[in-house]
């Protein structure tokens, strides 16, 4: 069958045809004949790089044909094992890549795999569910690389019997009765920040060796290794997974070479937790489907003895998903969340009987303790942009609980550690008996900091110290900062509604002790009881806030739809942004086809001349995310502007310097429309520090819409 898009010649034409089994379709398409062999498929990847330099595609392109071709080829292999007939073909752009082979059985869908509850120590589900052998390709997932590097792909019966399985690369638009068979659609995209908070350095060296030690093995035995002496099964798992490891590699390089410098810098100082700032695009999901599909069956190929590099343990397996959850999170517009594994492999700490098998006088402090929280806080923090956690020193009613919680357990002290609404600081909240210089020391740290208080906010999990020696031997921070001299000390996390830590509560006890099951438990049920304090009172403290911005808002969009001209609509806008959601805010407006910069407003005048002149100058920057929405249409959100994102944005030092003055924190970008027509962009800044949230978002869109609305009224 003659491939669509070849009717005109190219001046390009692809290298002679005189191999036997080659056959060139006029000037823009070659087929290959090949035998229905592994060794078929190495073929047909080395004569697409030889077409696709004629054709001179850009390296990306090739890199993602390249897989892509394997994916179809190895299918036919193993599933039709008939002779198969290859087409390459330039389509416009880009590439479209034919497989047909003599089965009409359907290419495998991606297998619904049982979901399950996977803790730190297990293996992921999935290995078990792929059958008693490991055929490359045979559960169909890789359709899935296939469905997320291709513009669109598909099937369809050949008249004659048989079918053609088909992918374009570099291309947008298809033939309608093509397109509903299967398609992804991938455009380019700014690079978003994402920061990884407290890693464990152990996880992460193990998670980047056990990666390079697979990468050479697959390398030396794809080179060197594939000798008539070897298994054909062990041959068909190198043929599958060699060409994906070679990809994935180079598609995640810019972001390993970070995480080695960050290793090795950590290494040298003596860390045991890093903090990572990686740049990524909104395509890397689909490189991190490619990653587990990797992964998952190398593991599976060395279990039945295929391979020699070992299975990574099953935390680096969580640490891996966590992390790729995180990401994906991140580049979707979440804030960063601190890494919740362990700075050491330690034993789980056993909470031992449940609250029924406490025994009577520890049930009744419980509900003690209960009842006093049960009143109001007596101070709930100032009336600041942000909701203001209760809890902190100011509340007495909490330093009334603490008094009766150190009575309960004998204890010498105790502080409530409380994470901030940025999600990275630990602020030393209410307490008993700390000495002053003690509590201004530790008055504001880090939840990445290499200590008891943020790891167990990271965790959720307690932590017990029974003498001086366990604690110094694993926190020898101590020994050279105010603290207090408390033989033995527990650390409990403050759990309640999502299952997040809060903060903890930190108890100091007179002499060394143990701690039984049931003690454990006991101070659980207290810590849970603070925890359900707070996040109570913080709940209401946000319920009242989100009251008054919601009668804010209907103000606000009274007075867009009163204004009476653009200037006064424009002014408006930004000022209702900055007053709902945001620190600064500006409006750039559509017209004739171009985008032009109208204005910005701060709370602080001196931040808008920087900003308004930085904003001007970046109306011709495509990766620019003003830019960026008017191209697309779609809003996006940076919840941070690090100094990977300024030096990557920056089109000189002077932009760079303004970016740096400017100190942004997170920032948006939200279109504003009126039936379905794109008028213009409305962006918005916080300083360091603050995210924005869900409801600041609803929020925006209400009052673009609004605008758009507005806009329209006056005839823009």
């Amino acid at each position: 069958m003659q491939p669509e898009g070849n009717e005109q010649t190219s001046r390009d034409q692809p290298p002679n045809a005189s191999t036997q089994g080659e056959e060139l379709i006029g000037g823009e398409a070659l087929a290959l004949r090949l035998p229905p062999d592994l060794r078929s498929v190495s073929r047909g990847r080395a004569k697409l790089a030889e077409i696709a330099r004629a054709w001179a595609c850009p390296g990306h392109l090739l890199d993602d044909a390249r897989v892509v071709l394997s994916e179809l080829m190895s299918n036919g292999v193993l599933h039709a094992r008939t002779e198969m007939r290859v087409v390459i073909s330039r389509r416009g752009k880009g590439l479209r890549l034919e497989v047909h082979d003599e089965s009409p059985a359907p290419p495998l869908p991606p297998p619904t795999l049982v979901e399950g509850t996977v803790s730190l120590l297990d293996e992921p589900i999935q290995l078990e569910l792929m059958g008693p052998r490991f055929p490359p390709a045979a559960t169909g997932r890789g359709l899935s690389i296939v469905s997320a590097l291709a513009s669109a792909w598909g099937w369809y019966p050949e008249a004659g019997g048989g079918k053609i399985v088909w992918a374009e690369l570099g291309t947008v638009e298809t033939d309608d009765h093509r397109a509903g068979r299967g398609s992804s659609e991938r455009h380019a995209h700014v690079m978003r920040p994402v920061r990884v908070v407290a890693a464990p350095l152990r996880l992460v060296r193990e998670s980047e060796d056990h990666f390079d030690d697979l990468f050479r093995e697959l390398q030396m035995a794809s080179l060197g290794g594939q000798g008539d002496g070897a298994r054909p099964d062990a041959r068909q798992v190198v043929a599958r997974l060699a060409p994906l490891a070679e990809h994935v590699k180079g598609r995640l390089a810019p972001m390993r070479e970070p995480v080695r410098r960050a290793i090795w810098e950590a290494v040298r100082r003596g860390d045991r937790l890093i903090d990572l700032n990686l740049l990524a695009d909104a395509g890397m999901p689909s490189v991190f489907e490619m990653f587990a599909e990797l992964l998952t069956e190398s593991a599976l190929g060395a279990r039945r003895g295929f391979l020699l590099t070992e299975p990574p343990s099953g935390e680096v397996v969580a640490w891996r998903q966590w992390l790729r959850n995180e990401m994906e999170s991140q580049i979707a517009g979440r804030p960063p969340r601190a890494c919740p594994f362990p700075v050491s492999s330690v034993g789980t700490v056993q909470t031992g009987p449940s609250w029924e098998r406490l025994d009577a006088a520890r049930k009744d402090a419980v509900s003690q303790l209960r009842s006093l929280l049960a009143g109001k806080p007596s101070h709930r923090g100032g009336a600041g942009t942000l909701p203001v956690r209760p809890g902190f020193a100011e509340d007495e009613l909490m330093v009334h609980a603490l008094g009766r919680i150190v009575a309960f357990l004998g204890a010498r002290r105790a502080v409530l550690c409380l994470l901030a609404d940025d999600n990275v600081t630990v602020n030393f909240g209410a307490s008993l008996g700390f000495r002053n210089e003690v509590a201004d020391y530790w008055e504001a740290v880090s939840v990445s900091a290499d200590l008891p208080s943020s790891e167990v906010i990271r965790t959720g999990r307690p932590a017990l110290f029974r003498t001086f020696a366990e604690l110094d031997e694993r926190y020898p921070i101590f020994l050279s900062t105010p603290s207090e001299s408390d033989p033995a000390l527990a650390c409990v996390p403050l759990v309640a509604g999502e299952g997040l830590a809060v903060g903890c509560l930190v108890l100091g006890f007179p002499k060394a002790r143990d701690f039984s099951r049931r003690e454990v438990t006991f101070l659980t049920q207290l810590a849970t009881e603070v925890a359900s304090y707070l996040t109570t009172w913080g709940r209401q403290d946000a319920a009242e806030r989100s009251a008054a911005r919601h009668h804010a808002l209907a103000d606000a969009c009274r007075a867009l739809s009163l204004a009476e001209n653009t200037d006064e609509l424009v002014r408006v806008l930004v000022e209702a942004t900055v007053s709902l959601v945001s620190e600064g805010a500006s409006v750039h407006l559509l017209g004739n086809g171009a985008l032009r910069y109208l204005t910005t407003y701060h709370r602080d005048p001196t931040w808008v001349v920087e900003a308004a002149e930085l904003l001007r100058k970046r109306l011709g920057n495509g990766t620019d995310m003003v830019v960026e929405c008017a191209r697309t249409g779609q809003p996006s959100v940076l919840q941070f502007f690090p100094e990977e994102v300024i030096v990557a944005s920056a089109a000189d030092d002077d932009e760079a310097a303004r970016f740096r003055r400017l100190a942004i924190g997170s920032t948006g970008v939200f279109p504003v429309r009126n039936d379905g027509r794109l008028l213009g962009v409305l962006s918005f800044s916080n300083s360091v520090g603050r995210f924005i949230s869900d409801e600041d978002l609803s929020f925006v869109e209400r009052l673009a819409d609004q605008a758009g609305g507005a806009l329209a009224r006056l005839g823009f």
